[in-house]
């Protein structure tokens, strides 16, 4: 990441196209906590999601279902957007959680 871009705000993109601020920063979302919760801004019936990610936003080994390429009983990362705490990228019992539950993906950029 070109880290010139980190201090931007990032905001999230609802069904009906609404935006909304989740953190005043790139940085601030792998702080340990958000700043809203994205279950009501994105409109998600469930609250958990695929991360492959640890609490701080880095990738967690081992825990990417393959790479994103199998969905059977390989293990991978999980966080709800049900939480404000680091439990929205990171939720345990994470990381040892079967690839075989349907969750949803989120796409982060910048």
């Amino acid at each position: 990441m070109i880290r010139e871009y980190w201090g931007f705000p990032v905001f999230g993109i609802d069904p009906s196209l609404g935006i909304t601020m989740i953190s005043s920063t790139w940085q601030g979302l792998w702080g340990g906590s958000i700043g809203v919760n994205l279950q009501g801004i994105l409109g998600l019936p469930s609250p958990n999601w695929w991360s492959g990610s640890n609490p701080d936003g880095s990738v967690s080994p081992g825990a990417t279902c393959s790479e994103w390429h199998a969905s059977d009983t390989t293990t991978g990362t999980y966080g709800s957007v049900s939480f404000t705490t680091s439990q929205w990228i990171y939720n345990p019992p994470s990381p040892a959680t079967d690839c075989a539950n349907q969750y949803f993906v989120l796409c982060l950029g910048y």
